[in-house]
């Protein structure tokens, strides 16, 4: 997977450098939100109604770095 490049959920392929720090921000909450989702359903405690937005934490969580750096340097 290249995590360079982040594909929004209708499917347009946006470079990382050029997102905007709000963008990343949303991101960086639905990977975390996936990975206590991911915890919850091991315990049958999802919530009602689900997240709308969620994604396979451990696909996702290199995003988590790449996110974290590129914000370093703005």
């Amino acid at each position: 997977m290249d995590y360079s490049v982040w594909v929004t959920l209708d499917g347009k392929r946006l470079n990382i450098a050029e997102m905007t720090t709000d963008h990343f921000k949303n991101c960086i909450k639905m990977i975390k939100r996936s990975k206590f989702l991911d915890v919850m359903e091991r315990y049958d405690t999802v919530p009602e109604p689900p997240p709308r937005y969620v994604v396979d934490y451990d696909q996702y969580k290199p995003y988590l770095n790449t996110f974290t750096k590129e914000l370093e340097t703005r």
